[in-house]
């Protein structure tokens, strides 16, 4: 198979895994099941997930985490080997802060990217995240995820 091919089949797949990423909410994580293998690899700067189910629970205790959140990508690279394409995203979020006595939301957003891997049947092998500052998260929180 040409390498052009290749690509040209796993654009719907990232397309699709795109529209997943924006939408993503604690009910739409069951559609991951058709976009990436069973033995998915999440890594992001705190926390590895193996498996499909324990890449979907790490993706839910980040969005109960994160509260109200919402991804939105900017752009994509494939890489020469046509297999890998890294995304660029920016995530939006509320976070709640202790104000002397009480909480206050506030709206907060980072960037990142998700370098992902197809298999060459187009399901996704491996996503590894990079963040770039992202003071406001929970970090502690989410360590223990």
């Amino acid at each position: 198979m040409k390498l052009q091919d290749l690509r040209l089949g796993h654009q719907k797949k990232l397309e699709e895994f795109i529209e997943f990423f924006e939408k993503i909410s604690t009910r739409s994580l069951d559609l991951l099941d058709s976009l990436a293998l069973q033995t998915l690899i999440l890594e992001d700067p705190y926390c590895k997930a193996f498996g499909l189910d324990d890449v979907k629970e790490l993706l839910l205790k980040r969005l109960k985490i994160c509260g109200r959140t919402k991804y939105s990508v900017s752009g994509f690279v494939w890489d020469e080997s046509d297999d890998i394409v890294t995304i660029h995203w920016t995530l939006f979020y509320i976070s709640r802060r202790k104000f002397l006595f009480f909480y206050r939301d506030s709206p907060c957003e980072f960037k990142g990217s998700s370098k992902i891997m197809f298999s060459p049947q187009g399901d996704i092998l491996s996503i590894e995240e990079v963040w770039e500052e992202h003071d406001a998260l929970n970090v502690q929180r989410y360590k223990k995820v």
